[in-house]
């Protein structure tokens, strides 16, 4: 079984695996036995598997080695990461909900002692998270908040996590009655707070690698840095990418583009927000920091015999130019590969040059310059009226993520696998 796997049945095994010490726990109570005690015990499931989910959310927040492989990509990790904050928060909402509803219309003075504040410390913990949570997440949706600022509410639910959690082990409930479920339950609370703080507050200091700006250029609208090691260089696979911090309270995922062959890395930065617009206006010899790397394109298309079609979208040429400079030094990939440079004028494509004379050393590479104003946008006919028959072949994808979404869908509708399209979704948001 592929490792890319581990981390989906992961969480369906705890989220079954709760539900099953719930419902064994509860052997001789009744559970289902009419609809005032079948909302009550949906709401106590929802509360402890959306506890459960909530707690791993924070786990996937570490980047820790063994969670990027168990899905397959950190990318993959966040996207799932996402998925399971809002399952997480869904089933809290309504573990309140389905508890009082058997109290509605008959009884609302009781019904609002469950959702309104009163002299239970332990109620009022449980209605402080979830509206927290609530505002959290109207905040992430409705307002275009800048990256850090982003992040920074993001560190908030860890609080909330941990409100959540007094509010869980205070409150008269099957936790507290039921010591197996208690023990288990401050188990995956113990795991969800280790990994907020591990990933909040202990990560960022010991994960960094200190490096120093040798160089920086500009290509339009691009910012090519030159970094060189302070101490220890970085150890990477072509085409992974690091966190660069440029000071002390932000980073962001750049692609490296050299290879790892070079002792010193080159990351090319296009101005899209205040962050990356800035970073043209750092000065030779800043210290900078780089936490990674991360992601698994290359092995997975090294791993791969068959020939391959690989596209890049501006400044998404960034993998295939460390790709291509360690194939050219280590002759380490022996497939047929069509790489197509995408750009949309011809001023963009600055690393052909570079690229075209690097290729004269791969024979099994051909480069197709692909320039949108004179072609149009790049789609499967125009792909196969260069390349022939696609059958058969990977496809590695990196650029705008429009482009991305536009060709894998066409390969699919030509009966491609997913296991046959590969990029990776550098929205971490």
């Amino acid at each position: 079984m592929k490792t890319k796997f581990i981390g989906p049945i992961l969480i369906a095994a705890l989220s079954v695996l709760t539900f099953l010490i719930w419902f064994l726990v509860r052997q001789g109570t009744p559970m289902f036995a009419d609809y005032s005690v079948a909302t009550h015990s949906l709401g106590q499931i929802a509360g402890l598997i959306g506890l459960t989910l909530f707690a791993l959310t924070f786990v996937f927040t570490t980047r820790l080695k063994i969670v990027e492989d168990s899905f397959g990509g950190l990318d993959k990790v966040y996207q799932v990461h996402h998925l399971l904050g809002s399952l997480s928060f869904i089933l809290i909402l309504f573990h309140p909900l389905l508890l009082v509803i058997k109290f509605i219309p008959s009884n609302w003075p009781l019904a609002a002692k469950y959702l309104l504040p009163s002299s239970s410390v332990a109620v009022n913990l449980g209605i402080t998270a979830l509206l927290a949570m609530i505002i959290l997440i109207a905040l992430t949706i409705y307002i275009n908040l800048k990256y850090e600022t982003w992040k920074g509410s993001h560190r908030l639910f860890g609080f909330v996590f941990i409100i959540a959690f007094f509010h869980s082990f205070m409150i008269t409930s099957d936790i507290s009655r039921y010591n197996l479920l208690k023990f288990y339950m401050l188990f995956i609370c113990a795991l969800g707070i280790i990994s907020f703080v591990y990933g909040s507050f202990i990560r960022p200091k010991i994960k960094d690698y200190p490096y120093k700006l040798k160089d920086i250029k500009s290509r339009g609208n691009v910012t090519i840095l030159e970094l060189e090691p302070i101490n220890e260089k970085i150890a990477f696979k072509p085409g992974q990418f690091v966190f660069l911090k440029t000071n002390p309270k932000e980073q962001h995922p750049f692609t490296i583009a050299s290879s790892p062959e070079e002792n010193n890395i080159v990351l090319m930065i296009k101005s899209l927000g205040d962050y990356t617009s800035k970073i043209k206006e750092l000065k030779k010899g800043t210290l900078v920091s780089i936490e990674g790397p991360y992601g698994k394109m290359w092995e997975e298309l090294s791993s791969s015999q068959k020939p391959q079609v690989w596209i890049a979208g501006g400044i998404g040429i960034t993998p295939f130019s460390s790709f291509v400079s360690h194939i050219a030094k280590t002759k380490s990939l022996k497939q047929k590969i069509d790489l197509f440079y995408c750009t949309s004028n011809n001023g963009e494509a600055f690393l052909l040059e570079t690229l075209l004379e690097q290729a004269k050393a791969i024979p099994n590479l051909r480069i197709h310059d692909f320039c949108s104003a004179d072609k149009g946008r790049i789609d499967l006919q125009k792909i196969e009226s260069v390349v022939g028959k696609i059958e058969g072949k990977k496809f590695v994808l990196c650029g705008p993520l429009p482009m991305m979404e536009s060709i894998s869908k066409q390969l699919k509708q030509k009966g491609f696998s997913k296991n046959d399209i590969l990029y990776e979704n550098f929205n971490l948001k």
